[in-house]
């Protein structure tokens, strides 16, 4: 009887880790095939990356300045840094490069192209440095570099404007 009882513990015990198993497995499968499902079924995500260094001093014309005053770091400097990403995320200069990307016959997307840009990019400034990163994410990866490239010449123009504006008031008053 001994004998008889363990042989038959041992099968019992068997065909429950048999059920486990299979009941592991069916329940693997049916993860695995429902995550790889909806992993392929999304639409790719495409990202194009640029870095900037922007002197928020030299934006606008400024008088000269003593040696001392030259020697002390500017408490300016970070919210200038600051005020410049929120130009190049702004909505006028995002609309004048929504423009000139349909000039150049790339089309966003929307009626509201400049809220599609706005969507699109993200502007963050590299801590500890006047260096900002510029980062675009979309689906057509044509289009992404050409709209980094286009808002960063479309914000040359703008400062260069802005510069000749300041200097020319600045002699004027001179």
């Amino acid at each position: 009887h001994a004998v008889t009882a363990d042989g038959e513990v041992e099968a019992l015990a068997r065909r429950g880790n048999r059920r486990r198993l299979k009941v592991f497995l069916m329940a693997f499968v049916v993860v695995l095939v429902t995550g790889l499902t909806w992993n392929f079924l999304r639409p790719a995500e495409y990202r194009a990356t640029a870095r900037v260094q922007i002197s928020p001093g030299s934006i606008e014309p400024r008088p000269s300045l003593s040696a001392r005053e030259t020697a002390e770091p500017s408490s300016h400097t970070a919210s200038d840094l600051l005020t410049q990403v929120q130009v190049l995320t702004s909505r006028p200069l995002l609309a004048r490069v929504s423009e000139l990307l349909a000039q150049a016959g790339y089309l966003v997307g929307s009626a509201d192209e400049a809220t599609e840009l706005q969507k699109m990019i993200t502007v963050v400034p590299v801590s500890g440095t006047e260096i900002v990163e510029l980062q675009a994410i979309g689906a057509p990866p044509e289009l992404l570099a050409a709209v980094l490239n286009t808002l960063l010449n479309a914000y040359r123009e703008e400062l260069q404007a802005a510069y000749e504006a300041a200097t020319s008031v600045t002699l004027t008053q001179a």
